[in-house]
């Protein structure tokens, strides 16, 4: 990390400013996730479930969607710029048949959902009315009239997790989510290692998620994750009392 100069120079002063912009990252670095899940035949469901994971590079913010089913199965992830207009080169080096787009924010929003990424995840899952039940969080980019329109048109019928469950019911929480974050921040070391005074910019990131996809996304931990949240092999009984009296807080009296 760049050490504070009291000297007012403009060399420190360029300083003082870099370690502000490492503040801002570190500050601003998060994940958002969301969740979904398709049921196959009466005995296998194929669950659907895509990671939104923001990452910031001074002040810009790129989403990177990962999608994995209840078979240990995945599909390549989807990834929004922080751009107007798409450009070949954000796409270098990017996990085969990967899909990127752009949004000026680098948000995942409403429109890039309903128009890009679920007709994409029903054509590839192969979502049908055999394989009809779509589960996702509440986040207010999957609830548009335009997806739901886009979802029945199809079969798929969508359900949403209930709120304040994420953390126990959002199964890349617990087996791809972690890793994933590891083996990124391990490739950006290496890459400023081998690229002094350069830093990382969304031109990067398409590669540096192909260097970590695979290596974070291995069956056993795709369906230790479905097992752990209690989704399949269905399990209602995998959490305990214990899980629930937070919510104690809130409970009426009568």
């Amino acid at each position: 990390m760049p050490r504070k100069h009291k000297r007012k120079t403009t060399r420190n002063t360029n300083l003082d400013a870099l370690d502000k912009a490492l503040k801002l990252v570190e500050r601003e670095k998060r994940s958002v996730k969301s969740a979904a899940l398709l049921q196959g035949s009466t005995d296998m469901i194929k669950g659907v479930e895509h990671q939104r994971t923001e990452i910031v590079w001074f002040g810009e913010l790129s989403t990177v969607v990962c999608t994995v089913n209840a078979g240990g199965n995945y599909l390549p992830p989807f990834i929004i710029f922080p751009r107007a207009k798409m450009k070949d080169v954000f796409m270098n080096g990017a996990p085969p048949e990967a899909k990127g787009v752009t949004a000026k924010s680098g948000w995942m929003n409403s429109e890039i959902f309903s128009r890009e990424f679920l007709p994409s995840l029903i054509k590839r899952a192969k979502l049908s009315k055999e394989k009809p039940v779509l589960i996702m969080d509440n986040h207010e980019s999957h609830s548009s009239l335009a997806a739901i329109d886009i979802a029945r048109a199809s079969g798929v019928v969508i359900l949403t997790l209930p709120p304040h469950t994420s953390n126990k019911m959002q199964l890349l929480d617990h087996s791809i989510y972690a890793p994933m974050k590891s083996y990124f921040n391990k490739e950006c070391d290496n890459w400023m290692r081998t690229n002094p005074g350069r830093r990382v910019t969304i031109y990067e990131m398409a590669s540096l998620v192909g260097q970590v996809f695979l290596k974070a996304i291995p069956p056993n931990n795709i369906l230790a994750g479905f097992q752990t949240s209690g989704i399949f092999p269905f399990n209602d009984s995998i959490f305990s009392e214990h899980n629930f009296l937070p919510s104690s807080i809130t409970d009426a009296v009568g």
